[in-house]
């Protein structure tokens, strides 16, 4: 197996946060765009071939602009919708995701190192803490108490003594809606389905080898016309959509494309699993959204992503909402906000700083901004500064909604 499976969502090198009780071994180290006629001529062999299959349907998919609004104040909503503030991939550092304000907060899996039970705890009391009306959660495949049979076989491989699942299963559940091949609809009327499954991915939980067994997991999930669901929640991404990893090998399930663009359709399809395939994606049908919070080096720098869905008209796209930045327009505004939340350190490199050229009002909130105050306020030898300029410019991020 390539060796991208292990770099591109493996845990074996973080530190768990109980390291006495973790073990660490060498194996840690839209229905016309894909035609049926092609499903009945590749049959299930191709399916386990990503990058193969990828080069035979490319070429038939719609890759479109995605529907976008702005934010022109502080959580102005659009009439008739429900805000969806989305995370992945949090893996224990959930606490450093600063949360916009939303409707539903929405968890794609992964929110452990290995299902560790006091992450589940306090993952459960920062959902509590959020003030989200609704939050909804599924597994990913390291959080594998959550997949007791998975975890009764192999424990050992990863702690020195077991979890308790039952105890984990009552904390994920206690301040959440959690989705296990299954079905829920929120305050709003919109339609959710969730699954933790990934393909076959080193042996981890929640995983089932590609063709026909992770189909039959698809399979579960009601057609358009048995259940028309708004938003689909996957750990993993289908094929082609923010699967690409930093080998530039794809690591999505072609079963699970498949039966979003000819069967499913939802409006909006959520993932992570793939750390360096974060961001967003359109086919005219589905927005595709790989909401990672942690990147391929398990550093907290993915923003949430913010998506508004109308429960007005069923029949209207979801709209990605994009942040304005009005707290930091100015240097001296910027000095003010950083002072004011506390950020001592970056307030000081500010005053120091004469460089007219900072980033400033929504430059801020570009994926850049971090590494051009790093060079510019020479933070860069510095571990308080960076971990305070990486904290504050979520932190701005958030209340740029």
């Amino acid at each position: 197996m390539s060796k991208f499976w292990a770099s591109s969502d493996s845990s074996s090198t973080q530190q768990d946060e109980s390291n006495d009780n973790t073990n660490y071994g060498a194996e840690d180290t839209v229905s016309q765009h894909i035609p049926l006629e092609f499903e009945a001529e590749a049959g299930h062999c191709l399916a386990c071939d990503p990058n193969a299959i990828w080069e035979e349907i490319r070429d038939k998919q719609l890759f479109v602009g995605v529907p976008s609004i702005p934010v022109t104040s502080t959580f102005d909503r659009r009439m008739n919708s429900t805000r969806l503030v989305i995370i992945s991939d949090t893996h224990g550092q959930h606490r450093n995701v600063h949360l916009p304000k939303g409707d539903i907060l929405i968890h794609a899996g992964d929110f452990t190192k290995t299902g560790e039970v006091g992450t589940i705890q306090d993952l459960s009391r920062y959902f509590e803490e959020s003030g989200f009306a609704e939050v909804v959660v599924i597994a990913g495949n390291h959080d594998m108490t959550l997949d007791p049979e998975y975890y009764q076989r192999k424990w050992q491989r990863f702690h020195r003594i077991p979890h308790d699942c039952q105890a984990v299963q009552a904390a994920i559940e206690q301040n959440c809606h959690y989705l296990k091949d299954s079905t829920w609809t929120s305050l709003s009327g919109l339609n959710f389905y969730g699954s933790p499954f990934s393909p076959d991915f080193f042996d981890w939980a929640f995983n089932r080898p590609r063709g026909p067994p992770i189909r039959q997991v698809w399979d579960k999930i009601p057609s358009q016309e048995e259940l028309p669901l708004d938003i689909l929640i996957t750990h993993t991404p289908p094929l082609g959509r923010g699967d690409l990893t930093q080998e530039f090998v794809l690591a999505g399930c072609y079963d699970l494309l498949q039966s979003i663009q000819t069967r499913i359709k939802p409006r909006v399809n959520i993932f992570g699993h793939i750390h360096e395939g974060y961001g967003t994606s359109f086919d005219g049908q589905t927005l595709f959204v790989n909401a990672s919070s942690l990147d391929v080096r398990y550093q907290p720098i993915h923003r949430p992503i913010v998506v508004d869905v109308s429960h007005a008209d069923k029949a209207e796209p979801a709209h990605l909402v994009e942040p304005v930045n009005t707290y930091a327009t100015t240097k001296l505004e910027l000095e003010r906000w950083c002072m004011d939340h506390g950020y001592n350190v970056v307030t000081e490199a500010l005053k120091k700083c004469d460089d007219d050229d900072l980033p400033l009002g929504n430059d801020l909130l570009k994926a850049n901004a971090l590494s051009n105050l790093l060079e510019k306020l020479c933070l860069h030898y510095s571990k308080e500064g960076q971990k305070e300029l990486r904290d504050m410019l979520g932190k701005l991020y958030a209340e740029s909604f």
